[in-house]
């Protein structure tokens, strides 16, 4: 997998750790101010977790990168030039 930059790798791990913390807290309480949505749990996204169109376009994404990376490694190692026109 690609590289991240941190500031990157923190709004995805904050916002999972808010929307852990807020479906914890209020998880069985109808009365709470805030709620999180049928579907929108922790819970629900480990449900996903295994669904198989998600695998199929991950399975997509993780060839297409693996392509691209193959392809800078070619350039990067200077065995393939790009050519101006």
């Amino acid at each position: 997998r690609g590289g991240m930059d941190a500031s990157e790798y923190k709004d995805y791990v904050l916002t999972l750790l808010f929307i852990k913390y807020v479906a914890d807290k209020n998880k069985n309480n109808p009365d709470a101010l805030i709620g999180v949505s049928e579907g929108a749990s922790l819970d629900d996204m480990v449900k996903l977790s295994g669904d198989k169109e998600i695998e199929v376009l991950k399975s997509k994404s993780d060839k297409s990168k693996a392509i691209k990376t193959g392809m800078m490694q070619e350039l990067l190692t200077g065995r393939v030039r790009l050519i101006k026109k």
